[in-house]
């Protein structure tokens, strides 16, 4: 089994995400268990560089096979279209 999960729904929905996982792996689910109203990601991208278009073309093309034999498993909503990748 796997289970596909988007940062974003992450960010927003911290408590939803971690009980699905919880759910996903058959673990009992206590709320108590951690706190979500901290930042999944403290991040003030001090440090944040932006990916040259060269290694993202690359990428892209590298990748583009593989992510089309995965749309269909995993959903319309993580085409490549969608994600805007």
């Amino acid at each position: 089994n796997l289970l596909v999960l988007n940062y974003e729904d992450l960010k927003a929905n911290t408590q939803q995400v971690y009980e699905r996982i919880l759910q996903f792996s058959g673990i009992p689910i206590s709320t108590s268990e951690v706190n979500t109203t901290k930042l999944v990601r403290a991040d003030d991208r001090k440090h944040f560089r932006p990916l040259q278009n060269a290694t993202r073309r690359y990428l892209q093309e590298f990748f583009a096979p593989y992510n089309k034999e995965l749309e269909p498993l995993l959903g319309p909503e993580w085409s490549v279209d969608k994600l805007g990748w």
